[in-house]
């Protein structure tokens, strides 16, 4: 951090906020602005003190960093530079644009522990701890013409409002006595919003983001611009016994006000029944019709009904403890009622998903989950054609089992029935991908995100595929996005950062990535981990690191290691391997770099041919070189 240079930016944070603060530094950064940001808080010192303060005498713009951290420390050497900046204001002439907070959480305006003089300025948010595009070219704009006071509004106008066709269903409060019927609470709203999600011409975002904020005291407004959605429905679940009160209401977030606010007293059985008036209601104010979400009147076995939202909710957990529970559960709803279709539909999606993870890290016990995924999505339909989710678990199996005709048939079937279904269009992605069809598999990752903005492992993929496209920097801002929702070693988005990084060419924090990615050997969640982390440390120029990783993945690898032996240049010994490999891998060997070397290797295309899917590949390269050379010629 250097004093003097003009047109400087100084960023104010609490220890805790450490990674926010340098995510912001190096958007900045990387766009031309002078920083300065010191990476130890707490270093103290006399010296030190010093130059902070003449920094903030001489930066142009002072940038603090608000958060639910600041809120909790009365204290900190932040706050001092919060103290310093505020009076130095006081020196200038008024609407001088100076402090200019950054909010990186759900943290409100209103209550927060700040100066007063803060609350006298826009706030940027930045919506998930992430500069956009947007705030960088913010700040450039107040850079350029320092000195001249201007009227800066506390709030800034929204860059574009929300469809009036658009929802979220929130997690639904539970004020039952028994936390066990947490459960009940959340799959009561997370069957609502599958219901409302078939309305036709209704924007719904997806579970993972709406559910999000519970337990959060965020104001609805936020919630709604987080979400980009113009309504928002909450309410509250009482069970006892037999019977079980919702209370349900619509909400407008551009005003707070509401819409409608019902009360709904019912015997379990008939909580489809509930569910569907609720649906009507927010049909017919928003000026809609039901369509794909009327249903037949049907009632349920209460315990059935149970076993599969508590089944629903350890599924969406994505880990292997959480898919044992599932299944458990599921299992258990079908001694009660075995024709109950939600629970086949289920199962479906646990050996679906468990099918898919263990593709993607080179196990060969993926067949068999596919089979009984087939099994259970198939009875499902049988029992209830109207259900998006079993028609997508089927796109999978067929993905997986490169019938891929079939598959993009099953996933038209779920998106007819349910086109708000995110994951869904996830895993779309990934069969337009292997297709050759890159362009498309980003638009079907944006369109998932557009639903679900705050879906972990749909972040991961759209970096992996922006990675494909050698859209570097735009992959390591999406992986920024993913770790403020999971600040800890998931391989697969340590491996797509590294791999971003290689492409900008900041090759030790490459490696250093690499490392996180390939440190716990190969597991449930390597998916192509491997692979991308050992081409990062080879490229770098750790040949010792390489041989220790590949020494310890082979031991367990798999599949894996077959695409680990070609990125590290070892095509001789990987060879055999990779005509082994799952139709979930077949899409590395057309965009995958470390696959460049070979393309003419008659072996390779042998391969291909072997594999079957020589058309796609083909098409698959044409599509890149057309994509990178618009971007080219776009500048």
């Amino acid at each position: 951090m250097e004093t003097g240079s003009p047109r400087a930016v100084f960023i104010s944070y609490a220890r805790d906020d450490i990674a926010a603060a340098q995510r912001t530094a190096e958007a900045l950064r990387s766009n031309g602005v002078e920083v300065w940001f010191d990476l130890n808080e707490l270093r103290g010192g006399d010296a030190w003190d010093q130059k902070i303060r003449k920094q903030i005498k001489a930066c142009t713009l002072f940038l603090p960093i608000i958060s639910a951290r600041t809120q909790e420390r009365s204290e900190g050497y932040f706050r001092l530079e919060w103290k310093l900046a505020v009076e130095r204001t006081h020196l200038m002439a008024e609407g001088v644009p100076f402090l200019v907070p950054l909010v990186v959480d759900e943290t409100s305006d209103s209550g927060a522990v700040v100066p007063p003089e803060f609350l006298r300025v826009q706030w940027m948010r930045l919506q998930g701890g992430l500069p956009s595009q947007q705030f960088v070219e913010h700040v450039k704009s107040l850079l350029a013409e320092p000195s001249k006071p201007s009227i800066v509004a506390k709030h800034p106008a929204p860059s574009s409002l929300p469809d009036e066709k658009s929802i979220a269903v929130l997690a639904f409060a539970n004020l039952s006595r028994d936390p066990e019927n947490e459960f009940f609470s959340d799959g009561i709203s997370e069957e609502l919003l599958n219901l409302v999600a078939r309305i036709p011409r209704l924007n719904v975002a997806a579970r993972t983001s709406a559910f999000y904020f519970k337990g959060k005291n965020v104001p609805i407004a936020e919630i709604a611009r987080t979400l980009r959605v113009a309504h928002v429905v909450e309410g509250s679940v009482r069970k006892a016994g037999t019977k079980v009160r919702i209370t349900a209401q619509l909400i407008n977030a551009s005003n707070g006000f509401q819409i409608w606010s019902e009360t709904f007293d019912r015997e379990l059985q008939d909580i489809f029944a509930v569910q569907d008036e609720i649906a009507g209601l927010i049909a017919k104010s928003l000026q809609l019709k039901l369509g794909g979400a009327v249903r037949v009147a049907q009632t349920v076995n209460p315990e059935a009904h149970r076993l599969v939202l508590e089944g629903r909710h350890f599924w969406n957990l994505r880990t292997r403890d959480g898919f044992d529970k599932a299944e458990r559960a599921f299992a258990k709803a079908l001694e009660i009622d075995s024709d109950f279709a939600p629970a086949h539909a289920g199962l479906a999606d646990v050996w679906g998903v468990r099918a898919w993870y263990a593709s993607a890290s080179g196990l060969s016990s993926y067949k068999e989950n596919l089979m009984k995924a087939s099994f259970e999505a198939e009875l499902a339909l049988k029992l209830d054609p109207s259900l998006g989710e079993a028609n997508a678990a089927l796109g999978v199996v067929y993905y997986h089992l490169h019938r891929w005709a079939e598959s993009e048939r099953h996933f038209v079937q779920a998106f007819r029935l349910n086109p708000n279904y995110a994951i869904a269009h996830q895993w779309h992605a990934h069969l337009f991908a292997a297709q050759g069809k890159l362009d498309k598999g980003l638009l079907e990752l944006e369109r998932s995100l557009a639903l679900d903005p705050l879906a972990f492992s749909s972040l991961i993929i759209y970096a992996s595929q922006l990675n494909f496209a050698k859209q570097f920097q735009e992959a390591l801002t999406i992986t920024d996005r993913a770790l403020t929702l999971r600040n800890e070693v998931y391989p697969p988005l340590q491996s797509a950062r590294a791999f971003a990084l290689l492409g900008l060419g900041r090759t030790q924090e490459a490696a250093a990535e690499a490392r996180l990615a390939l440190n716990d050997g190969p597991g449930d969640t390597s998916w192509w981990a491997g692979e991308e982390a050992i081409y990062v440390l080879h490229r770098s120029g750790s040949p010792e690191e390489v041989d220790k990783y590949l020494s310890a993945w082979k031991t367990d690898g798999g599949r894996q290691t077959g695409p680990m032996l070609q990125a590290v240049g070892r095509f001789e010994e990987a060879l055999p391997i990779l005509d082994q490999i799952p139709p979930t891998i077949y899409a590395r060997l057309i965009y995958a770099p470390y696959y460049d070397e070979v393309r003419d290797d008659l072996r390779f295309q042998h391969l291909v041919r072997k594999l079957g899917f020589e058309s796609e590949y083909l098409q698959g390269r044409a599509t890149l070189d057309r994509m990178l050379g618009d971007r080219v010629a776009e500048g």
